[in-house]
């Protein structure tokens, strides 16, 4: 069986056209370009593994509403556990965003730069 440049099996021009609603005689050689239908959950791992966490912190928050009393570094205090998992869990997003921003930016500077580098040698005449 002959496949395409996709690795899929080759479909004549003529079962083609018929597929996209025109007659092959109509228009010989002209056929709309294929598209690829992909199939999936549409559920990323990330966003599955996020609320498994949401859920596993709320729960734990839900459980540990007692205080107890820490000591850390100069400051003494008491708390609750829930408060400190909630606060560590808004830090970790902060700190999470912070990078993310870095990176974005850094990645959009290169793609810039790698324009610009582009634009200019298409401009360049020949040495």
């Amino acid at each position: 069986m002959d496949r395409d440049d996709h690795g899929e099996p080759a479909v004549p021009v003529e079962a083609r056209a018929e597929e996209h609603g025109t007659d092959a005689s109509e228009r010989p050689g002209l056929v709309p370009p294929e598209r690829r239908v992909r199939t999936g959950t549409g559920l990323m791992p990330a966003v599955i593994t996020s609320l498994v966490v949401a859920v596993a912190v709320v729960v734990f928050v839900a459980q540990n509403g007692h205080s107890v009393a820490l000591e850390w570094l100069w400051m003494d205090f008491d708390t609750s556990p829930a408060v400190l998992v909630l606060g560590a869990v808004l830090l970790g997003i902060l700190v999470d965003e912070v990078v993310g921003l870095l990176v974005r930016r850094a990645r959009r500077r290169r793609i810039n730069e790698r324009e610009e580098l582009e634009r200019l040698r298409s401009v360049a005449p020949d040495a």
